[in-house]
């Protein structure tokens, strides 16, 4: 159920609650309707959306003209007439309320605007800001890294209204002690419609219940990969702990087919409104073997961990700025996965300050995977899907063909392809349900390179990609991953032992 459709419920039974109450005489029923008000209310906090003004207004608005009405609806004999006309009025005003703030959040975003500043170095950049304190709306530092030694420090961040982004942006581009503007974009997630998950006949030899609503699991024969990895896992040069970092909308931490595979980097992380990071979660590294919801490629007994760090709202929104912050925040946190199924549109030719903090965290040793987009266009043209270093995920569909809503991957550096339509995986609350998108694809490999990550700790972004794209399917120029013979062949380096 939406947001908005609940909204309208909590509110129409408060309308009727107190219509009730009042016509009954009965207190009760009065202030169950007060309950569902407050609830309304609370629920806005908790969704992400927020209570604005026009909202308690117009909640304050439909009670008053109610309370104003007590005589007539006392008078009345038949006063069904009257409760069905408010109800209507009710519901029609709200969704007139809804898709007002959704219209006032947008505007907002588009009269507002952040750039990212990189200065040539610190000392430039504090002098810049005691002299400018006054004259913007400064953030610094832009991004937080725990290591100084790279030149994630030299960012900063200003907020302007976008009427005098042309004269601020050129006075910038004069000032000698900066080297790089760019702007801060917002990200919203974009998921493709997604069908009712099919059951897929296949033999049952795993035994979570729900991998036959997992079409990958049999076309990729994910069975096959576990034994391989079975017969190998008395190896020495194991990772202790290999985490899997998922950077989107938080992790249901509790969920019954995640929490034995879950590492947590913080609470703040570990909850997730919007559904989307559990989902992704699910694919990436679901718990294997246990007799509950589904399988993912992380085969039972195996410290490989999914850990979640939160840059995108309860709405499924997010800048620039915060997913950067997130990959220093993962990279920081020791994962050896990070993975993105999130990003839009670019503004720049050059996103220098993504390409700065994919190199941060390959540097500390983690592989970036980031999700192509779904506008069926170039990803070369999306970020962080067109970033120098990370490894960028297209999607095919159940028939191995190119999803219709994917972007292709033709021109970037590190392009594969991987299952993503109808993938049924892990929502909050010990749900399942099935998703389009390469939102899917991204964590399908990120839990592929998280099993080569636990037996060869030092795989770096150009092996890995090497490996996967030497034992990938090729049909009509699309490049799709192949789990087994891709175990096959990393088995078979010399550097696992």
């Amino acid at each position: 159920m939406s947001y908005a459709s609940l909204h309208i419920i909590l509110l129409s039974g408060a309308f009727l609650g107190l219509c009730l109450g009042i016509k009954k005489d009965n207190w009760i029923l009065r202030t169950l309707a007060l309950l569902l008000l407050s609830g309304d209310i609370a629920m806005s906090f908790y969704s992400g959306y927020g209570v604005s003004v026009f909202q308690v207004g117009a909640s304050c608005i439909i009670l008053s003209a109610l309370l104003l009405a007590i005589p007539s609806i006392k008078a009345k004999k038949d006063w069904s007439l009257f409760l069905a006309f408010g109800l209507i009025i009710l519901g029609a005003s709200n969704v007139m309320m809804n898709s007002l703030l959704s219209k006032l959040t947008i505007t907002e975003t588009e009269d507002e605007l952040s750039l990212l500043v990189e200065f040539t170095n610190q000392g430039n950049l504090r002098e810049w800001i005691k002299q400018n304190d006054t004259r913007y709306k400064i953030d610094y530092p832009a991004f937080e890294a725990e290591d100084h030694s790279f030149q994630m420090d030299e960012y900063l961040c200003i907020t302007l209204a976008s009427k005098n982004y042309d004269h601020i942006l050129s006075q910038l581009e004069s000032d000698h002690n900066i080297v790089h503007i760019e702007k801060n974009d917002t990200y919203q997630l974009k998921i493709p419609n997604s069908n009712e998950a099919r059951t897929y006949k296949q033999r049952q030899t795993i035994n979570d219940p729900e991998v036959n609503k997992q079409w990958a699991a049999k076309n990729f024969k994910l069975k096959e990969f576990h034994d391989r990895i079975s017969e190998k896992n008395k190896l020495k040069n194991k990772k202790q702990k290999t985490i899997i970092a998922i950077l989107d909308t938080g992790i249901d931490s509790q969920h019954e087919d995640l929490k034995d595979n879950y590492h947590s980097i913080s609470s703040a992380y570990d909850k997730d409104t919007k559904g989307h990071g559990t989902h992704c979660a699910g694919v990436a590294a679901a718990v294997t073997g246990n007799k509950i919801g589904i399988a993912s490629w992380i085969p039972p007994n195996h410290n490989i961990k999914v850990s979640s760090v939160k840059v995108l709202n309860n709405m499924g929104i997010g800048t620039q700025r915060t997913i950067i912050n997130g990959i220093l925040k993962a990279a920081d946190a020791g994962a050896d996965v990070i993975s993105l199924s999130l990003g839009g549109r670019t503004s720049e030719s050059k996103e220098k300050a993504y390409n700065e903090a994919v190199k941060y965290a390959n540097d500390k040793g983690a592989i970036v995977v980031v999700a192509a987009g779904n506008s069926s266009a170039d990803a070369s043209r999306y970020s962080p899907a067109n970033t120098q270093g990370a490894i960028t995920v297209a999607a095919i569909d159940t028939m191995g063909r190119p999803a219709n809503f994917s972007n292709h991957v033709r021109h970037v550096t590190y392009g594969i392809s991987a299952p993503g339509t109808s993938i049924y995986s892990t929502i909050p609350n010990d749900k399942y349900t099935a998703y389009n998108g390469t939102s899917m694809a991204a964590p399908f490999i990120s839990g592929l390179i998280g099993v080569l990550k636990h037996y060869q700790p030092t795989l770096t972004t150009e092996q890995a990609y090497q490996l996967i794209i030497d034992t990938a399917d090729k049909n009509a120029g699309v490049n799709t991953v192949n789990p087994n013979r891709l175990l096959e062949a990393f088995f078979e380096e010399k550097w696992v032992q």
